[in-house]
This record gives C-alpha cells, sequence and structure tokens, in this order.
C-alpha cells in the first residue's frame, strides 16, 4: 500500500519556537523576527509572529510561539521539518 499523499505549501512556511515565560509576554502577533535555519547557517530569513500559544508548557517553562517566513528572500531554499531558531524583535510594537 503506497503511503498517502501529504502536500506541502512551500510558500507558507512558519517555525515553532519555545520561549520563556518571563520574556513571552513580550511577544505580539506581527512582531518582526529573523529565521536562522541550521541547514543554511550563512543566511537569514525574514519572518513576522503569527501566534502565541495560550498554555505554557510547566515542565519546560516555555510558550510555544509561531513565526512564519515572509515571502521571497530565498525561502525556495528551506524545506520542511528542517531546524530553525527565530529571533523576534520584541521591542517593535506591532
Amino acid at each position: 500500500v503506497p503511503p498517502p499523499l501529504v502536500m506541502t505549501d512551500l510558500q507558507h512556511l512558519e517555525v515553532k519556537v519555545d520561549v520563556p515565560e518571563a520574556k513571552a509576554t513580550l511577544v505580539r502577533p506581527g512582531q518582526a523576527a529573523t529565521i536562522t535555519v541550521e541547514a543554511l547557517p550563512e543566511r537569514t530569513f525574514p519572518g513576522h509572529v503569527t501566534g502565541v500559544s495560550l498554555e505554557a508548557d510547566r515542565q519546560k517553562g516555555t510558550l510555544e510561539v509561531t513565526v512564519a517566513f515572509d515571502p521571497g528572500g530565498g525561502l525556495e531554499l528551506v524545506r520542511p521539518r528542517m531546524a530553525a531558531r527565530a529571533a523576534i524583535d520584541v521591542k517593535a510594537r506591532p
């Protein structure tokens, strides 16, 4: 039996990052972010916060934040499930 077909929109990728609870209160949807992908360490990609979890992870002491890649900027090099990090500009208000 062949595996089910999985479709991914490569133009709308996002990163899920854990932010410490103490800093998560500073994060808001719309804030700018810079994304670094481990497989492409010499490149950075622009992004923005699209969501902040309403529930904390008590074991880790974090909240999950979703950061979407902005269109363009070499996004064709990024693939789903690549390891990535995001630096969020918490000083900028959306």
